[in-house]
């Protein structure tokens, strides 16, 4: 009988849960919808934020116009990155393949041109950590790029600076070595000077889902398993050989 009790409190409490996610979705979405009417961009950008923090998965819809929202208040690089993750997820079935296409030709120029740029010479940081013999990124858009799990990956082998061109997406354990947890928001060595109080992609997937990967949350140093169209932050890796032959 205790047990029975025990999995009907359960029960209810994961349907509280769910139900309360989905409200607040819904709220949120209503919010959304008016701003879209009212061609509130900026306000549409700030509303999707809050809806990726529910569990509910957001509709094709909303993914393309996110994209077109920060095209239209003057961020192409970010929509570029965004309509790349639209076209990945959805393909050529996606209902609106054809415009983010045509978005996406629009959007490359400026992306080509942005990038690179915040990876000048001044901010092309890299720190080496002692400890693990690995080499990191830390220039200015650790804190300000975030992309999709099979984006993060692609991103990371085509980086080039520091006059290296070894880059690669760090797997969990590589990120949780620059975890300190004797600190909070960010959780990080003090050896970093640029970091987001937010996730972190890892080259692992997640094993009970080939939909999800790991990456840790460094405003804590917690670790949570996310959908791999999704965006994250990036921070890229590199095995110093010199160190590692010592």
């Amino acid at each position: 009988m205790k047990n029975l009790l025990l999995t009907l409190n359960l029960l209810f409490l994961f349907n509280s849960y769910v139900f309360s996610d989905e409200i607040q979705f819904d709220t949120l979405k209503t919010q959304y919808e008016a701003q879209k009417q009212k061609k509130d961009y900026r306000g549409m950008i700030l509303t999707m934020m809050k809806l990726r923090q529910t569990s509910v998965e957001l509709p094709e819809s909303m993914l393309y116009d996110e994209a077109e929202a920060y095209y239209k208040t003057d961020q192409s690089a970010y929509a570029y990155i965004l309509l790349n993750q639209y076209i990945e997820k959805f393909g050529k079935d996606g209902k609106y393949y054809s415009e983010a296409l045509v978005l996406l030709k629009q959007t490359e120029i400026h992306y080509n041109k942005y990038m690179p740029k915040q990876i000048t010479a001044l901010q092309a940081r890299t720190v080496m950590d002692e400890e693990t013999g690995l080499m990191w990124q830390d220039d200015i858009s650790v804190k300000e790029v975030k992309m999709s799990w099979s984006g993060a990956k692609r991103y990371c082998t085509t980086l080039a600076i520091a006059s290296y061109d070894d880059w690669r997406l760090p797997d969990y354990d590589e990120l949780l070595s620059i975890v300190d947890y004797s600190r909070t928001k960010p959780a990080i060595k003090n050896i970093f000077i640029n970091t987001a109080f937010s996730g972190y992609w890892s080259s692992n997937s997640d094993a009970s889902s080939s939909a999800k990967a790991w990456y840790v949350l460094f405003s804590s140093g917690s670790t949570y398993s996310y959908r791999k169209f999704d965006l994250n932050y990036v921070r890229c890796v590199r095995s110093n050989n010199a160190w590692s032959r010592r």
